[in-house]
């Protein structure tokens, strides 16, 4: 979970070499990242990846690291809940970036003999596919507030939220704490806990 970035190199020497490598490139944690598809024939890093974007010390809202960084560190308040949700907007982008992939390649090819309109269609694309994927994070990080604000889980039906018949927010579920985490607690604060009751 100290993950600053990293990625999957893919290496497929059958194409132009332009076309052909490309990284996989993700920030944050691993497992909750999205890897998103960098021609190595870019000449333009999209922006919510570009060095000088924010940086360790500064928060940045265009930049994937402190937006990736958001959505996990909330996810861990609640994970094993949480990490559902994320995991379907992750393999959402992934399943369509790989997609997209083919079919830009194919529109590639057609312009090797052209180094000018290559370069502009993989940055364009490769630029584009980042741009899709802060959207979609900007959109789970609203939407996972929303549903786990406080602890509670606000119910849904048909892909929205549930309302009552007046409009207002219908009643959340309330999960108990697991029970290890409970003893955990009593384990280490047990006394303290028995003077305040």
């Amino acid at each position: 979970q100290q993950t600053g970035f990293s990625f999957v190199a893919q290496c497929r020497s059958w194409l132009p070499a332009k076309i052909g490598g490309i990284l996989w490139f993700g920030v944050d944690d691993t497992y909750s990242t999205v890897y998103c598809p960098m021609y190595c024939g870019i000449t333009e890093i999209p922006e919510c990846f570009r060095q000088g974007n924010g940086d360790m010390v500064t928060y940045s809202e265009t930049a994937a690291f402190w937006l990736f960084n958001r959505v996990t560190n909330f996810v861990y308040s609640r994970y094993c809940d949480m990490i559902v949700d994320l995991q379907k907007v992750q393999n959402r982008l992934e399943e369509n970036f790989i997609k997209e992939v083919a079919r830009n390649d194919e529109r590639a090819k057609t312009t090797v003999n052209n180094e000018e309109a290559l370069v502009k269609i993989l940055n364009e694309f490769s630029g584009r596919m980042a741009e899709r994927m802060m959207k979609e994070w900007n959109d789970l990080d609203r939407y996972l507030l929303v549903k786990y604000i406080d602890g509670n889980i606000k119910k849904e039906k048909n892909g929205h939220f549930e309302r009552t018949a007046t409009g207002q927010a219908a009643f959340p579920e309330q999960p108990a704490y697991r029970p290890e985490w409970i003893r955990m607690i009593v384990k280490d604060h047990g006394e303290t806990i028995k003077q305040t009751f």
